[in-house]
């Protein structure tokens, strides 16, 4: 392919609204005055402004596209025999030296392909391919600009490796059943199916670029594992015995954008070292097998940022976890964890989005949590909410269904519970009972109860009209409810399966009823 024919269109798919976001919330802050209260939480101060980051991919035309036609070789993978330039055989294994555009047809029960072509783009054409290479990997790239690998449409690929490798080109490499030092990028709108039977899947030590139709890959260890790892408009199946998605890089990012992910893993569904950014509607699924109290479905060391999306995370472990902060601006998730449902070490922020949540631990714990608006529904076992510093609710709707033993609370914090905004109804055991701060805009009703499982809640004003409504589904001694709704002097009434229970007359921020006397 001349360098005329293939002229590098430089497309750079800036992720600007991130940016927005970033200066908006801090903008927000700063003038609300919350900016301060804020610094004075958050464990990092330094890293109060740099709450999401930009990420570039660079790609020409061609590769964004897909579409090939000019080809220096074609490998006819039945017989290996190769017409054009380029590429050369010896005993099963295809040499590729120069770039260029490298077309592929046909089946092989035991071959495999070397990538060493320098500073120079390679791209593998795989027409309809089944490959397969016993001893070692089937695509192994030492040294590329980039390998592109891609499948036209309309077409199915199938790649598999044996369960035990015996020919190496570096020590300990190549470990993956298609490998690299140079970025991978996969296009086209065919179908690629990857079975790694030695270790993993898809790995680089750059970066991997999926944009073809879909990708599946089953790894005996991790299945995509890269510097970076950006997925965007694709369908992607992972099946893996340890880590499903991995970005190592100090710098680098799991980024996906539009498309479907299904990963089913034993170790980490989806885990970086730096940023993870969800967006464009995606559709995630995740069944995190894997058991262990430092397992997770989705984990980053630096930053989770949730622009939008549909999440569905079943999780043996824990289910979303960062060592920095959870920006989540708009969401539809459902998630089950045997520990916790998030964790954000710095701070949460919650813009808009719903949220099921069920946990056999904490529902939600950070050290700063923040709620614009929202529904949220949590179910836990230990605390539904804590925060080792401030909660502080401005909006949304917000129902805790918390813990049946005293030894937890369903919401718990060290420092301050604003409620200015939206509705709070939160209920559980009584033992490590806490409502909102004083210095709340909204007041509260707390109810002393003893309720069962299955019955049905009821809290309503002096007209009749119900404020708020609860189906248990477990016992509870204690309810709250904080709204707008509740106004100083007037009387509320609380209702077990339409039987009138308790009443009090708010007179404080927190009022709790007539039982126990005034908060």
């Amino acid at each position: 392919m001349s360098k005329e024919k293939s002229r590098s269109i430089k497309l750079v798919i800036t992720f600007i609204i991130l940016l927005i976001v970033t200066a908006f919330t801090v903008w927000a802050l700063y003038f609300s005055g919350d900016f301060f209260k804020r610094k004075s939480i958050l464990s990092n101060n330094e890293e109060i402004t740099r709450i999401s980051k930009d990420i570039e991919i660079e790609l020409t035309q061609e590769e964004f596209d897909g579409v090939y036609n000019d080809y220096k070789a074609r490998v006819n993978l039945n017989d290996l025999s190769i017409i054009g330039r380029g590429a050369h055989e010896e005993r099963s294994v295809i040499t590729i030296d120069k770039g260029g555009v490298y077309y592929f047809y046909g089946e092989n029960e035991n071959a495999n392909i070397i990538i060493d072509a320098k500073e120079e783009s390679v791209v593998l054409v795989f027409d309809r391919v089944k490959l397969t290479s016993i001893n070692t990997a089937v695509i192994n790239c030492v040294s590329a600009k980039n390998v592109v690998i891609n499948i036209p449409e309309g077409t199915r690929t199938e790649l598999d490796d044996g369960n035990n490798y015996s020919e190496f080109t570096g020590e300990g490499e190549p470990n993956s059943l298609v490998y690299s030092k140079a970025d991978i990028i996969i296009n086209g709108k065919g179908s690629l199916r990857l079975k790694a039977n030695y270790k993993d899947g898809l790995s680089s030590k750059g970066n991997i670029i999926v944009l073809n139709d879909a990708l599946s890959v089953n790894a005996k260890e991790n299945a995509v594992i890269a510097n970076s790892v950006f997925l965007n408009d694709t369908r992607v199946n992972i099946n893996s015995i340890k880590n499903g998605i991995e970005s190592t890089g100090e710098d680098g990012f799991v980024f996906i954008a539009k498309g479907s992910t299904n990963i089913t893993s034993y170790g980490y569904g989806i885990n970086a070292k730096s940023t993870i950014n969800i967006n464009d509607n995606s559709d995630i699924v995740i069944a995190a097998e894997g058991e262990g109290t430092d397992l997770c479905a989705i984990k980053s060391d630096k930053e989770i940022t949730i622009n939008s999306g549909k999440i569905n995370i079943n999780s043996k472990s824990n289910g979303i976890h960062s060592e920095g902060y959870i920006i989540i601006n708009d969401i539809d998730i459902s998630l089950s964890a045997n520990g916790k449902g998030f964790y954000s070490k710095d701070s949460f922020i919650i813009n808009n989005g719903k949220f099921d949540i069920s946990s056999l631990n904490t529902g939600v714990e950070t050290n700063y949590l923040e709620v614009n608006d929202g529904s949220i529904n949590i179910k836990a076992d230990k605390s539904g909410i804590y925060s080792a510093g401030a909660i502080q609710i401005k909006g949304g709707d917000i129902e805790i269904a918390g813990p049946t033993d005293n030894q937890n609370g369903a919401i718990d914090y060290k420092r301050s519970f604003d409620i200015d905004g939206g509705e709070v109804l939160y209920y559980g055991a009584v033992g490590m009972w806490k409502d909102s701060s004083l210095s709340s805009s909204i007041n509260t009703a707390s109810f002393i109860v003893f309720a069962n499982r299955d019955d049905v809640i009821s809290i309503k004003d002096e007209n009749g009209d119900e404020l708020a409504h609860a189906s248990l589904i477990k016992d509870i001694q204690r309810i709250s409810f904080a709204s707008s709704k509740l106004q100083m002097g007037k009387t509320y009434f609380l209702f077990v399966n339409d039987e009138e229970k308790s009443k009090l007359t708010v007179t404080s921020v927190v009022t709790i009823d007539q039982i126990t006397g005034n908060y």
